[in-house]
């Protein structure tokens, strides 16, 4: 992962995903150890485009294709239409 504090992955039901980029963008920013940065840089990315390179440290991770959003991680509410929980 790119950026200053890199970060630990975090996986998304494809259902959030769908849900709204901006919407996981921030939940992955709330989880993420920038939250208290302001706004976050979030990498999007497929299952099928990361990998962990052998000798990569844990949480280290290789992405082959992306797009970026920027996210604040305040606590976001879902989208018109989901519920939360």
């Amino acid at each position: 992962m790119a950026g200053p504090l890199g970060g630990a992955p975090v996986r998304l039901s494809r259902r959030t995903h769908r849900a709204g980029g901006p919407f996981a963008a921030s939940l992955a920013a709330r989880y993420s150890k920038a939250k208290h940065g302001g706004r976050v840089t979030v990498h999007v990315a497929t299952c099928a485009d990361v990998s962990k390179p052998r000798g990569f440290p844990p949480g280290k991770v290789e992405l082959r294709r992306f797009s970026t959003l920027y996210a604040s991680p305040a606590s976001p509410s879902p989208p018109e239409g989901e519920r939360a929980g």
